[in-house]
């Protein structure tokens, strides 16, 4: 499960149904502050301790981008920048 926050908005992208997990998110704010990579943990639905990485863009696509980046490097946050 990952999460992208965007303009306000929250986005998740996960392998199970509906999402009623708790938690709390931890960011690293990058350099030039255009993006922010962090890791979520939480509660889920079914009482596990659940994890993923999120990330936060001033678009869409720099959140989407900085997921990407987050997720290939293995957690991280700025590579080649």
């Amino acid at each position: 499960m990952a999460a992208a926050f965007f303009d306000g908005q929250v986005w998740y992208a996960a392998n199970e149904g509906s999402i009623r997990s708790k938690g709390t998110m931890y960011f690293v704010l990058h350099p030039h502050g255009l993006t922010m990579s962090g890791r979520w943990v939480g509660l889920g639905y079914d009482g596990r301790i659940m994890t993923g990485w999120a990330a936060m863009g001033q678009t869409q696509e720099e959140a989407e981008d900085t997921m990407h980046r987050l997720i290939a490097s293995e957690g991280v946050p700025y590579v080649d920048d």
